[in-house]
């Protein structure tokens, strides 16, 4: 059973994650600076980059903590529930942004990079959004 600080933990860890990734797209797409020898991006991109870097082996951990914790209890004492389907697409967006995020950091060709990132973003929004959810969701369901 997650403790109420490991909970704590793991929604500071995405929201760490979620929050970094938007100061990203931010800084990456609206605050470019020109120079004489073209365009180039905000030096503060470079840590909100880092910023969101760090967050990712926090996310990492906190997926491992649900899977153990969470979704191992929820399939053990199978149950019909109202937050399954969002929990569902909160692990296959946690799975996503995972191999999206590595990819993001090895793709070179610019075509696959530019559809990678959409990817990434999207995948991110969704997940965020169901995750946001599937908390409200659970305070509804309980008495």
């Amino acid at each position: 059973m997650i403790t109420a600080n490991e909970k704590k933990a793991i929604l500071l860890s995405f929201f760490l994650a979620a929050a970094s990734g938007f100061l990203i797209y931010i800084f990456d797409n609206f605050f470019q600076l020109d120079f004489e020898w073209g365009r180039t991006s905000h030096p503060a991109l470079n840590y909100m980059k880092g910023l969101h870097y760090l967050a990712t082996p926090l996310v990492l951990v906190s997926f491992g903590f649900i899977i153990k914790d969470h979704i191992k209890r929820k399939v053990r004492h199978f149950k019909k529930e109202s937050r399954r389907v969002t929990g569902v697409i909160i692990l296959i967006g946690l799975i996503l942004l995972c191999v999206s995020g590595q990819a993001l950091l090895f793709i070179t060709n610019e075509d696959l990079l530019k559809i990678n990132q959409y990817v990434h973003r999207v995948t991110g929004l969704i997940t965020l959004f169901s995750l946001i959810f599937h908390l409200k969701s659970r305070n509804v369901d309980q008495p």
